[in-house]
């Protein structure tokens, strides 16, 4: 199973099954459930896309005019 985080680009293939994470990944706040599920997924083969990015850095303001947030939402 690939792992694909911001800020990666979408990288799927038509064939390929994709699996996404969507729930909350508050930074601090959020249990890091995406975790533990992509390390039970580990040996299937598709992808897993992952939206909790590695490098985040809570001081970016959530809002579409923080070209870094938007980026991370995008």
């Amino acid at each position: 199973m690939r792992v694909l985080k911001p800020p990666t680009r979408l990288d799927v293939k038509a064939d390929e099954l994709a699996i996404f994470l969507a729930g909350s990944i508050e930074m601090g706040k959020a249990e890091d459930w995406q975790s533990a599920l992509t390390t039970a997924l580990a040996s299937r083969d598709g992808v897993v896309l992952n939206p909790r990015r590695d490098a985040w850095d809570s001081t970016w303001t959530q809002s579409i005019t923080d070209a870094r947030f938007r980026e991370q939402v995008t």
